[in-house]
């Protein structure tokens, strides 16, 4: 047995990503490089924490203090500021994913190999908001306003459909959520309203007829409500012209 011999790492070299679950292994060049572990799930809409590493080449740790940005693949979450990381060459870095997707983190520096993490699930948070979609319009998790496009001009005394949703704060459907909604209209005359609609999956589909003609008017509106607590956020619908 020979003497006992320091091995002391290279040059700062690359950059390695550290998520929860995650562990950092000295040298480790099989995949997942320089780490073990298996990452938990993330919730839309909830920060989580991680650990920018500087490290040389074979993934061992070399303290050093560049400047990392880091982002998410998630097209909806926030730019995040650059930062150094601290003199032991670690680094915290709180993220935010918004929409409920396979998700992964990557962090960049000058003159530093790039790196992309572990590919991470990302769960609905808790349902908080109802949705209503109406013909022309298609929802859109994880974006500022949930949906994209403009209601479609509809008939008075023609069907269409509804959809409503139960969301969590970024506009994902929670599946789980079986809430009871009650259902109304800005249309006087198209009595009864609708029954109520339990969720299944966390949404419903129903035909709505409205009989009302507004001719040059604003349109009309669909509100959906839960009728169990803890109660969701009411949702409207844009008007239906």
């Amino acid at each position: 047995t020979s003497t006992l011999v320091y091995c002391q790492p290279g040059a700062a070299a690359k950059l390695l990503i550290i998520l929860p679950g995650e562990s950092a292994v000295a040298g480790k060049n099989t995949d997942p490089f320089g780490k073990t572990g298996t990452p938990g799930a993330w919730t839309a809409g909830t920060s989580t924490g991680i650990v920018v590493v500087s490290v040389d080449a074979s993934w061992n740790v070399k303290p050093a203090q560049p400047s990392v940005t880091v982002s998410l693949s998630d097209p909806f979450a926030d730019s995040y500021p650059s930062l150094s990381l601290n003199s032991n060459g670690y680094r915290t870095f709180s993220v935010t994913p918004y929409t409920v997707c396979l998700c992964s983190a990557t962090a960049w520096a000058t003159s530093y190999e790039q790196y992309t993490s572990t590919k991470v699930t990302v769960v609905p948070g808790a349902a908080v908001k109802l949705q209503v979609l109406v013909p022309g319009e298609t929802a859109v998790p994880g974006s500022s306003n949930g949906k994209t496009g403009s209601p479609l001009t509809q008939t008075a005394g023609t069907p269409f459909i509804v959809t409503i949703n139960a969301c969590d704060s970024k506009w994902n459907v929670n599946s789980a959520d079986a809430s009871n909604i009650d259902i109304t209209t800005t249309d006087n005359y198209d009595t009864p309203d609708p029954a109520n609609r339990t969720l299944q999956s966390g949404t419903t589909r129903y035909s709505a007829t409205f009989v009302t003609s507004e001719g040059t008017g604003g349109g009309l509106t669909i509100t959906a409500a839960d009728t169990l607590t803890p109660f969701m956020d009411n949702g409207t619908s844009a008007n239906v012209p």
